[in-house]
């Protein structure tokens, strides 16, 4: 069986230089500026956006550990 990664690897990457890129350089400009973790940029920013910190944090966290469970079966 071949594995084709084209439908899923292109919007990928559209998606990490049009969105994941900014954001990744505004969280860190931001942060710089304010002397403030990643968390405390966003309810520095706008007290709603305070669980987008966590919530980066969280999913970072949970993709590491969940990657062993979907790439064993591609081997």
């Amino acid at each position: 069986m071949r594995i084709q990664f084209g439908a899923f690897l292109i919007p990928y990457l559209i998606a990490l230089v049009f969105e994941g890129l900014p954001l990744l350089y505004l969280e860190l400009a931001i942060g710089q500026r304010l002397r403030k973790s990643s968390i405390g940029v966003w309810t520095s920013i706008s007290p709603m956006l305070g669980g987008v910190g966590p919530a980066a944090s969280s999913s970072s966290v949970d993709s590491k550990w969940r990657k062993p469970s979907w790439i064993a079966p591609l081997k």
